[in-house]
């Protein structure tokens, strides 16, 4: 009761301030037993102009004077579409707008406009993060690889044990915010070259953990960016341990740092798994395409002047898991592949480069955790056989 109190709250304040202007507001409802429809998208039909219920199945949209004669639309999976004349409904009344249900095989969705309905669910579940995954202070000990060729030979590959402190546990954070939280360094290294350098001791830890989307508020996953920022679309329906998920694809309008993680981002997209049950995101995959490349990381910009090649092409990808233990889930694994061609500023020769990075969490720890405070930004670690021996680094694949 206090809950729809305060929602109705915010409504009415919202709704005075719209007053000077047209808007239609209202309730979605179920024609057949009356109860609100949480999520249905309310668009001006034939335009990007929409917005969403919230839980209480309320909206305000607000319409201009060039759109007062358009078509509303209301769709919602599940029921069947409503369509109304906007101008029927221009006034300070709190409508109530019934929608049929009916029952449908996902193939059979024909999307008609764009919807923010599936943006809303990716919302959803950036703010449902503190409730799903570990709330608290953790560790998460993981097996890191990279590898990188240069054309078809394997140039440089390390292997490593690495243990990753989290001093406040899940929360949508800024990443700035995210990284001071956390800390990591290596318990243990193997590798087929001999540090002779800066950049040989240096990893792509902080760009793979950049990865774990629900620690952090830049991606797809920020709510603030969430409708202004991607088009969505559900993709498929599927099931992870028995529950049903929503396989959301998503395309970023306008890459940039607050809402993709890469400075030189010039395109984003991918899918996000989410589960209907408790709107956990329990996969990510995404692709990203780049003007630019820094190898100190994804978010810092380099001297172009200074670089010897300039970039031709610059893709790379990443799938991201997570999995439920006890109430909470957590990380489970970071796959990463990035893909360059270069061309070399003073002879034109091209080359290409490949990148391929891994992180698997092999266990974690929630009772007094190992407090690391400081990041292990580059690796010096000799080779131990007998701790490799019994280092089990795939026990979270079969």
């Amino acid at each position: 009761m206090m809950q729809r109190l305060f929602l109705s709250v915010i409504f009415m304040v919202g709704a005075l301030g719209l007053w000077a202007q047209d808007y239609v507001g209202g309730v979605v409802v179920d024609a057949a037993n009356g109860s609100p429809i949480p999520f249905a998208n309310v668009v001006l039909k034939g335009s990007y102009k929409g917005t969403a219920t919230n839980f209480e199945g309320e909206f305000t949209l607000v319409v201009s004077k060039a759109h007062i004669h358009d078509t509303l639309l209301i769709t919602v999976v599940g029921y069947k579409n409503l369509e109304l004349p906007v101008s029927d409904y221009l006034d300070q009344a709190f409508h109530r707008f019934e929608l049929q249900p009916f029952v449908y095989e996902i193939g059979d969705v024909t999307v008609e406009t764009k919807s923010q309905y599936y943006n809303t669910i990716v919302k959803k579940a950036a703010e449902q993060v503190t409730s799903n995954y570990l709330p608290h202070p953790y560790n998460y000990d993981m097996y890191y690889r990279n590898t990188q060729t240069e054309g078809e030979k394997l140039a440089k590959e390390r292997q490593a044990a690495v243990r990753l402190y989290d001093a406040k546990g899940y929360a949508m954070a800024q990443a700035i915010e995210a990284y001071t939280d956390r800390g990591y360094e290596f318990i243990q290294v193997r590798r087929n070259f001999e540090l002779g350098s800066l950049r040989d001791r240096s990893t792509l830890i902080d760009d793979l953990l950049e990865f774990d989307l629900v620690r952090m508020d830049n991606s797809v996953m920020n709510p603030l960016n969430v409708y202004s920022d991607f088009d969505m679309e559900l993709e498929r329906m599927t099931e992870v341990d028995g529950d049903s998920v929503w396989v959301i694809g998503f395309n970023c309008l306008a890459p940039r740092l607050g809402n993709c993680g890469d400075v030189y981002a010039t395109g984003y997209k991918g899918t996000v798994f989410i589960k209907k049950k408790d709107h956990a995101v329990v996969r990510y995959e995404a692709t990203y395409t780049c003007s630019n490349y820094s190898a100190q990381g994804r978010s810092l910009y380099v001297n172009e002047d200074k670089q010897k090649a300039s970039p031709v092409e610059i893709v790379y990808s990443v799938s991201t898991r997570y999995k439920k233990q006890g109430n909470s889930y957590h990380l489970s694994s970071v796959n990463y592949e990035r893909n360059h061609v270069w061309k070399d500023k003073a002879t034109g020769a091209q080359r290409e480069e490949r990148m391929l990075a891994q992180l698997l969490v092999t266990d974690v720890v929630t009772e007094n955790p190992q407090v690391i405070s400081k990041r292990a930004y580059y690796e010096e670690i000799p080779y131990d056989e007998k701790f490799w021996k019994n280092f089990n680094y795939l026990k979270d694949e079969n």
